[in-house]
């Protein structure tokens, strides 16, 4: 998992093909299926808004913790 700079989230990290996302929350979510916005989303200007309008509600979610 990359720490990423964002008011919401702690880290990201790709496991296969699958995106997981750790909120400051403590909670870690596993995005299906995009493993491939990874290098897009760290190098976005704003994790939080990029996760918020790219991968929910696009990707099916599951609480991974």
């Amino acid at each position: 998992m990359n720490e990423v700079k964002s008011t919401a989230i702690a880290s990201v990290g790709a496991d296969g093909s699958d995106l997981l996302v750790k909120y400051n929350t403590g909670r870690t979510y596993r995005y299906t299926g995009a493993g491939t916005e990874l290098n897009d989303l760290v190098a976005s200007e704003s994790v939080g808004r990029f996760v918020n309008s790219r991968i929910i509600g696009r990707f099916p979610a599951s609480v991974e913790s």
